[in-house]
């Protein structure tokens, strides 16, 4: 991962943080398709099975790529539906 790439998960994450404090961001949470997302705050000491379950988000994935008759177990409605990750995406820098 790159310099900007973490440094933008890192403060689209605190950002998110002080929102979900405010109790006014869940996107991520509502959209997860496997409700995978736990909905705990992020921070660099946490450890990433206590942010969201891998194994459900893979599983949710396969199920319903399978039902569209896809191969492949990519969802990512977690990060679509980020406004910071949609800030970042349509940035000119």
């Amino acid at each position: 991962m790159n310099l900007r790439a973490f440094y933008f998960l890192w403060l689209s994450a605190e950002i998110r943080n002080k929102l979900m404090e405010q109790g006014e961001c869940n996107r991520c949470t509502d959209a997860c398709l496997g409700k995978a997302v736990s909905g705990e705050l992020w921070s660099v000491d946490r450890h990433r099975d206590e942010l969201y379950k891998a194994h459900d988000c893979r599983k949710a994935a396969r199920e319903r790529a399978a039902k569209a008759g896809i191969d492949a177990t990519l969802c990512g409605m977690c990060i679509y539906v980020c406004p910071w990750t949609q800030k970042y995406i349509n940035s000119t820098d």
